[in-house]
């Protein structure tokens, strides 16, 4: 069966599909323009072809669709997603290519915030990931909590998970100055073959884009990181794979990873 869609202008296919089909990667969008699974207006194109108003996408149902986990239609944040909710806070497994912040484009703190008042309570952003990061994210749920997040959040424990094209790294400490401002990140080697290295990053300091920048710093960016030298043109291969934070007592919190990602769980 071949589904219709309405394109949206202005935006590349590419992109489109990126916001549509979020586990379709750039080389499958390719062959399936090739082999013409996908078409614009009934005809071939390329995914840089930009899309104008009146154009129809055309995919046949054989190209497999991961569906949003954040249900769109009630705007508020699927329970799957959810890893622990309680009086004082919420946390989720950030999908890919959603905003964690801004009260706009269906980002996880319009969906947490519209989660929360349904049981009476607000959601405050604590912290961040990056829009093509994935994994654990953390909202207070009251003022008082907010509050004491911000005040210890440089003590919490993160660990991420990436991917790095083949290299001899083993473990170490990055240090960087950034606005005057020391950066620092540790890291260590968990397994690797001829093509790839799984490192997992613990960040000591938080600055945007920090590790990317880091994984660049080593020589290594990041796989799809191409804002930062990747040469992969494919989706960001960078998990938040587990928080350890104190309130009261302490919580470790710990997400699986997306599926464009799975693959590498078994060396975790």
């Amino acid at each position: 069966m071949k589904l219709k869609y309405n394109a949206t202008p202005n935006i590349s296919i590419r992109q489109w599909f990126r916001e549509h089909y979020m586990n379709l990667t750039y080389t499958e969008l390719q062959r399936h323009l090739r082999i013409k699974n996908i078409t614009l207006n009934g005809k071939k194109a390329p995914p840089q072809q930009i899309l104008n108003d009146g154009d129809i996408i055309y995919v046949w149902d054989k190209v497999e669709k991961q569906e949003n986990v954040f249900d769109n239609t009630k705007n508020t944040i699927d329970e799957s997603t959810i890893l622990f909710h309680d009086e004082n806070m919420l946390v989720i497994n950030k999908p890919y290519n959603i905003c964690s912040q801004g009260d706009k484009d269906n980002s996880t703190f319009l969906q947490a915030k519209n989660f929360a008042s349904q049981i009476n309570q607000y959601a405050y952003p604590v912290h961040r990931l990056d829009k093509l990061t994935t994994g654990v994210l953390v909202f207070a749920l009251n003022r008082n909590t907010a509050m004491l997040f911000s005040q210890s959040i440089h003590t919490w424990d993160k660990q991420y998970i990436a991917l790095l094209p083949s290299n001899d790294l083993k473990s170490g400490t990055i240090e960087t100055y950034e606005d005057d401002k020391k950066l620092i990140t540790k890291y260590r080697t968990i397994a690797k073959n001829d093509k790839y290295n799984i490192v997992e990053f613990s960040p000591i300091t938080g600055k945007k884009h920090q590790i990317r920048k880091h994984a660049a710093y080593l020589g290594y960016p990041v796989i799809g990181d191409m804002k930062y030298g990747s040469e992969f043109d494919c989706k960001l291969y960078l998990h938040c794979n587990k928080i350890t934070l104190t309130l009261e007592k302490e919580f470790t919190f710990q997400a699986h990873l997306p599926k464009h990602m799975e693959y590498f769980a078994q060396y975790i």
